[in-house]
């Protein structure tokens, strides 16, 4: 059951997945979750593409980036568990270099290591 309170949301999503983070609380299983944030009724959610299980959440892709902004816009209770849900950020790579490097260069090494 969602709680319906709104919780502040201070970016805007480029890709539409959130993480689900694990707690110590009761487990939550993939069906479940599933089930839940795939109903605009009880997450403020809609179609997903995918739930994969990570290290330590669960990664929900949902078809459309404006369900998933709705979804981070409100706090879950599911089974009485308190779920820490967040925006799924773009993996990123930090390069530290002892030098100025041009980007576009950067970009193109990165590019071509596929």
């Amino acid at each position: 059951v969602n709680t319906g309170t709104l919780c502040p949301n201070e970016y805007l999503l480029e890709i539409p997945s959130i993480e689900v983070v694990r707690t110590g609380e009761q487990p939550v299983n993939t069906d479940t979750l599933k089930k839940y944030f795939s109903s605009n009724k009880k997450s403020h959610g809609g179609k997903i593409a995918s739930v994969t299980e990570d290290d330590d959440c669960f990664v929900i892709n949902f078809e459309d980036i404006d369900v998933a902004q709705e979804v981070l816009s409100y706090t879950h209770v599911l089974d009485g568990t308190q779920l820490q849900v967040r925006h799924r950020k773009r993996p990123t790579v930090e390069v530290l270099t002892g030098q100025s490097i041009d980007e576009d260069r950067l970009r193109m090494y990165f590019k071509n290591k596929r």
